[in-house]
């Protein structure tokens, strides 16, 4: 009754770009109104080059960060923290649709050919077109329907992202269509790793660093120098795999807690934009751990996830019930996940990649299974884990990969695969993940009295993944925590869930080169020729990991107000 009767209308406050129009903005000005900013554009912004276009986004992004900066922290962000505070976001055409077109049918037009190229091809925000081609575009009525069409899309995408903004007060960083050109580079890279020849060692560094410096070149040194200047964590909607943008030497996955969105295809990406609920996870619902192995029999590979965790398991067993269950065809699959009521499916099996085929599958027992068709049969929990190859493609021909199945499933977030995975190293890092829910969660829960993202699960295990990769490359393999290895390992782990960013790597970096009594620079060029072909950047975060919100009885009960024990 008090608040309401001293309840004022907030004065709307002005901001420096919302005088621009322009859809790059738009997503921030939606924002910056329900921040209580007054945006009304009285001119539309038309950039003379790139730069312009960047920096404007820049601009509008900063006055956003800036409204969370002055919000400041509150005491209930310990039990709901804030969502991602940087959106990047790119929309992509479907992956087919950058074929050439033979000229037929529609395509004999000759001005629908040349608005189609200029739809391919774009790779900046700042484009031109040459007058001839707006006369013949003024002259076609099929080019000009392409090209409304086109635009209809992107405004369709923009008001999304909006809408999404809007609701976390999310800076958002328009990357420009360029990133989707990095996909004959990303086929390459893909088929070096898949070869499996010792001479793809060395390549793969070489085709890792071209995807990298692609992205680096198409995302521009100005939003770069942005990302390195807010040590906050991230939200991707975009196709192009923008987690490996290099950020001081470390792929932005493994430098920052990210998760992302496909852009495509369409009808998924409104549906998880429209998702903002949290939900909530006691510890105790981390406690049950469905295991579903799919292999057959006479596979090498049928037991090794199993072995891997029963030697964590006896550290793990007080907090962690562990269900492992065997489908050999999608009938079984369906059965057993319809009978759990846990909170976490990891799925131990044969990926088959979409590369060729439109639709991505999970192999079990004998039988291929288009994730997509189980709609409406199956109960797939929250937390999705896929150890299994290539569940969400970087060379998939199409958007239907597994892995956006799962989400299309009603999965809240999937731990998907962007290659195929070593199924010995891919069975350790399992291990170590449930290793991590067991013991690391309810320390740091007991230790900062705030709720933990699964987003911070999943990206300190990658990045301890990478750590230990590199350690025994360059060391060797851990004797003991009291071994020179061991010693490194647990000083790298302590800086990984405690610091974050890049202050593992460099400390690590450090530690390894006292060791070996080599140069910073001989260390550093040795990792990351072991960070091209690691385990860890080959898993992504799909979904909303941020919105799984695992906390305490303690934690909840302390938001709760005291009542006095006489009334």
């Amino acid at each position: 009754k008090t608040a309401l009767e001293n309840w004022k209308k907030n004065t709307r406050k002005t901001t420096e770009t919302g005088k621009y129009g322009h859809n790059i903005l738009t997503p921030n000005h939606m924002a910056l109104i329900r921040a209580g900013y007054s945006i009304e554009p009285t001119q539309p912004f038309i950039g003379h080059n790139e730069s312009e276009y960047s920096r404007i986004i820049i601009q509008s992004a900063e006055e956003i960060l800036n409204v969370r900066k002055e919000f400041g922290f509150w005491r209930f962000y310990s039990y709901m923290p804030p969502k991602p505070a940087i959106l990047l976001v790119e929309p992509a055409l479907y992956r087919q649709d950058y074929a050439s077109k033979k000229p037929k049918g529609l395509y004999s037009n000759r001005a629908v050919i040349k608005t189609l190229k200029m739809i391919q091809k774009q790779k900046g925000l700042f484009s031109e077109a040459e007058e001839t081609f707006i006369d013949e575009l003024r002259n076609s009525p099929e080019a000009q329907a392409l090209l409304i069409m086109r635009q209809t899309e992107l405004a369709t995408f923009t008001l999304g992202i909006g809408v999404y903004a809007s609701q976390t007060c999310s800076s958002v960083i328009r990357l420009g269509p360029g990133v989707n050109h990095v996909f004959r580079l990303l086929s390459d890279y893909a088929r070096c790793i898949r070869s499996g020849k010792n001479s793809s060692r060395v390549k793969a560094k070489r085709l890792f660093q071209e995807v990298q410096d692609a992205l680096t070149r198409y995302i521009g040194s100005e939003k770069i120098s942005f990302f390195e200047k807010h040590n906050e964590q991230i939200k991707i909607i975009a196709d192009a795999p923008i987690e490996w943008l290099p950020i001081k030497g470390l792929p932005l996955c493994l430098q920052r807690d990210c998760s992302r969105i496909n852009a495509t295809p369409g009808n998924l990406l409104m549906g998880q934009l429209a998702k903002q609920q949290s939900t909530i996870v006691p510890l105790e619902g981390l406690k049950k751990i469905l295991i579903v192995t799919t292999f057959e029999d006479k596979d090498p590979l049928k037991d090794m996830l199993k072995a891997s965790i029963q030697a964590v398991e006896p550290d793990c067993e007080a907090n962690i019930e562990l269900d492992f269950k065997t489908a050999q065809n999608s009938k079984e699959f369906i059965s057993i996940l319809n009978t759990f009521d846990g909170n976490i499916l990891i799925f131990d099996g044969h990926g088959a990649d979409n590369a060729k085929n439109p639709i991505g599958k999970l192999l079990i027992g004998q039988e291929l299974v288009d994730i997509w068709e189980l709609s409406n049969k199956v109960r797939i929990p929250p937390i999705v884990i896929l150890s299994a190859c290539d569940t969400h493609s970087l060379d998939a021909s199409s958007q239907a990969t597994v892995g956006n199945g799962f989400l299309a499933l009603g999965a809240q977030t999937v731990l998907a695969t962007f290659l195929p995975v070593d199924g010995r190293a891919s069975a350790a890092l399992i291990a170590r993940l449930i290793f991590r829910i067991s013991v690391f969660v309810p320390a740091a829960l007991n230790a900062r009295k705030q709720s933990i993202t699964w987003t911070e699960v999943v990206s300190g295990m990658l990045r301890m993944t990478l750590a230990t990769e590199i350690i025994h490359e360059l060391i060797g393999l851990s004797q003991g925590s009291s071994s020179p290895q061991g010693k490194i390992q647990v000083k790298a782990n302590m800086d990984i869930n405690y610091y974050g960013g890049d202050i593992w790597y460099n400390n690590l970096i450090n530690n390894i080169s006292g060791l070996l009594n080599q140069p910073n620079e001989i260390i550093s060029g040795k990792a990351e020729e072991i960070m091209s072909r690691s385990e860890a950047i080959r898993y992504l975060q799909l979904g909303h990991p941020e919105n799984i919100l695992i906390t305490s009885q303690e934690i909840i009960e302390s938001f709760i107000p005291k009542t006095n024990s006489k009334s």
